[in-house]
């Protein structure tokens, strides 16, 4: 026997049918499988539809749902009304924004102590960490704790990779640096928090 052609719509009303005379969701599906062959629904859209039909749903349309539309709106709103020997208007397109830069900052309790742009399309590594980021504030501690430098300064940083490494830990335990223990998932301090750490 040939398998009729159905919609959506008319399958759905089957299972409505079936609801009102309050088959099973498994009898549903056999006799929608039955009727349709392969172009039936799956027994879990079967029995979810036919709940529906039986906590009284009407509609066998889909609900309306909010947000953007399926069909893109771009061209349709590109067209224009021209003359037989009209030039087409130019469309102006989006140019790419401005790019970002990132930046690896470091706050004492008096402000801004570095500001490290990371090249653009590089990660940061424990080798750029130690070598390149850690080794410039160094540097600047140097200029302002012309005995000590480095030595004995409280460091909070967070538990990325780069900051875990052997690398990193090692130079920072040699250095004398006392890293505070970040709690994992906790987020980091905002840069304005450190102004509310007043001198003591």
């Amino acid at each position: 026997m040939e398998k009729k052609v159905s919609t959506t719509a008319e399958i759905r009303s089957h299972i409505k049918a079936c609801a009102k005379l309050k088959k099973s969701a498994m009898e549903t599906f056999e006799e929608v499988h039955n009727i349709y062959g392969d172009q039936q629904p799956s027994y879990r859209t079967v029995s979810r539809w036919l709940k529906k039909f039986k906590d009284e749903r009407e509609s066998v349309k889909d609900d309306v749902r909010s947000g953007r539309p399926k069909t893109p709106q771009r061209k349709f709103n590109n067209k224009v009304w021209m003359t037989k020997h009209g030039k087409r208007p130019v469309i102006a397109k989006r140019c790419q924004s401005t790019k970002k830069i990132l930046y690896a900052i470091f706050f004492d309790r008096e402000g801004v102590v570095l500001q490290f742009p990371i090249p653009e399309k590089k990660s940061v590594t424990g080798k750029m960490y130690k070598y390149k980021i850690l080794h410039k504030l160094k540097q600047q501690y140097k200029k302002k704790r012309p005995k000590t430098g480095i030595k004995g300064i409280f460091l909070l940083h967070d538990n990325a990779p780069a900051h875990k490494s052997k690398l990193v830990t090692d130079f920072l335990s040699k250095e004398g640096v006392i890293v505070i223990p970040h709690p994992a998932y906790s987020p980091d301090l905002s840069p304005c928090d450190f102004f509310s750490i007043h001198k003591t």
